[in-house]
């Protein structure tokens, strides 16, 4: 492997944490992520390539596997062992529920990546999830390597999407964090945004809308296919940086705009300064999406989506492409979808 670069009232407790409609980035949103990133690699010649083409069966791409780790979290009744998505014969993982996040409350302020970890008890989070699928896809740990692969593409873009790498807990009135009835050993929380409803004025969504929905369908009322990533361009990587350290990197940044853009944004009460924050509707409790928040945060949005892309080529080149490269490509930007251009930080 070679060296990489780096709703504000809250509803009933019993709906605070709904595992089932925590899904980071959306289909189409986990699919483009993949599209682009197997893109550069093509682009670079990686022989990445090659390689996925042999761990995946016919007929699979890694657009096609990519969202297939949330499909495969819950089980309906009378299932059998198995599933089909994208192409790839799957079982059941209810075990992979809490791979998808790290539950970093936002009233804490981590220095670095590494004090996320706390929130990582036996490597069951997002950051250690990653580690243990990309020892299986790069032979180091028995198991399936197009079902590690799968895991590997999809974890990657999850890192990125700000509410699953923060939460907010549930205070009482005297100021203290709640227990969680449903997960023992855990506090009461609003789910990564999933209990913070929001509405956009104009729009009827076929489920109700809440924070987290819509930040996995980037700032719409439902997914919306064909978000176009061509900004996101190869760059020359960091050497010595793990693809463990990437992500635990888009994980600690991913907490970072939670804590000091989304939540401050959603439950701000000095609106006439903060022309994103989110004004609250008639019935005392759903927040008003406008349009300058939607255009403000879909910049955002599709720039974590395009560092995803760009950070999961770098990571599948590292653990698949074998022998160290003769060279680095030069380095690139990356279009925020502004307009702006940025360095990916690794």
């Amino acid at each position: 492997m070679r060296p990489l670069a780096p709703r504000i009232a809250l509803l009933a407790v019993s709906c605070l944490w709904i595992p089932a409609s925590c899904f980071a980035w959306s289909h189409d949103e986990h699919s483009a992520i993949a599209d682009r990133a197997m893109t550069l690699l093509q682009q670079q010649n990686s022989p990445a390539v090659t390689a996925i083409a042999q761990i995946l069966p016919a007929g699979a791409t890694l657009a096609s596997i990519a969202p297939c780790a949330d499909d495969i979290r819950h089980p309906p009744k009378g299932a059998g062992a198995t599933t089909t998505c994208g192409g790839l014969t799957l079982a059941w993982n209810s075990a992979s529920e809490p791979w998808h996040f790290i539950d970093e409350p936002v009233s804490e302020n981590p220095a670095s990546a590494s004090d996320m970890q706390k929130y990582c008890a036996g490597g069951n989070c997002i950051i250690g999830a990653f580690h243990n699928q990309l020892q299986i896809l790069t032979g180091k740990a028995p198991g399936d390597k197009a079902t590690a692969l799968m895991f590997v593409v999809h974890l990657v873009g999850d890192a990125h999407q700000p509410l699953h790498c923060a939460t907010q807990l549930v205070l009482d009135s005297s100021g203290n964090p709640q227990p969680d009835p449903k997960r023992p050993g855990k506090m009461l929380s609003d789910g990564g945004g999933n209990a913070k409803a929001v509405s956009i004025p104009g729009t009827t969504p076929k489920y109700p809308l809440e924070m987290h929905s819509l930040w996995d369908q980037d700032m719409q009322a439902a997914d919306v296919p064909g978000i176009d990533l061509s900004g996101a361009s190869w760059q020359s990587l960091d050497p010595g940086t793990t693809p463990d350290a990437v992500v635990a990197q888009a994980a600690f940044e991913s907490f970072g705009i939670a804590r000091t853009v989304i939540y401050p944004n959603y439950t701000d009460s000095n609106a006439a300064n903060n022309p994103d924050a989110m004004p609250l509707a008639s019935d005392g409790v759903t927040r008003i999406v406008t349009p300058k928040y939607q255009s403000d945060m879909r910049g955002l949005a599709e720039l974590r989506l395009q560092l995803a892309a760009v950070r999961l080529a770098a990571i599948l080149d590292n653990a698949l492409a074998g022998a160290p490269q003769t060279g680095s490509a030069p380095a690139q930007s990356l279009g925020s979808g502004k307009g702006a251009a940025v360095r990916t930080p690794w």
